[in-house]
């Protein structure tokens, strides 16, 4: 246990965290998001792939130019985001990037009707969810000083949405 809670206070205590010291943020459910696809101890490779997925993108390391350019610069210097071809591909830009903006917008709305339905089949009687609509949380950007759908599909899991 205290392993983990050394663990916690480093990734917390990390520069590009800093976002997250301020704001609210659920950290057992986070956590528990992150661990949900291990049932037991046995280590299996597609839960190894899927939880190297969550690292990376909780640790904004997914693979865009601004990453292979640490590994090949002389191949890829000078190279711009691939699907619109005017800024550099960064972690940030990937979902700012109007190209992008139609699929995360369905993916944001496909997230709020899978969490209207766990509220339903969790009480019928809600028929008022305008207070899940209304979080901060759907907006489809990025943000330093809020949360953003961005932060969701990272991991991070804000109190306002426990």
């Amino acid at each position: 246990m205290v392993s983990h809670i050394k663990g916690l206070e480093k990734f917390i205590n990390l520069h590009r965290n800093t976002k997250y010291r301020k704001l609210e943020v659920d950290w057992t459910s986070t956590f528990k998001c992150f661990n949900c696809d291990i049932a037991n101890n046995e280590t299996l490779i597609s839960s190894s792939k899927v939880k190297a997925h969550k690292v990376h993108l909780l640790i904004e390391e997914i693979p865009t130019i601004k990453q292979m350019k640490k590994s090949f610069l002389e191949l890829y210097d000078g190279w711009k985001c691939p699907s619109c071809g005017l800024e550099d591909e960064t972690f940030d830009h990937v979902w700012t990037c109007n190209e992008h903006r139609p699929l995360l917008l369905k993916i944001r709305n496909n997230t709020i009707d899978f969490l209207l339905s766990l509220l339903f089949e969790y009480n019928s009687n809600i028929t008022d969810y305008s207070a899940l609509l209304m979080l901060n949380i759907w907006t489809v950007n990025t943000d330093p000083n809020n949360f953003t759908f961005v932060d969701l599909i990272k991991g991070f899991i804000p109190l306002e949405l426990t």
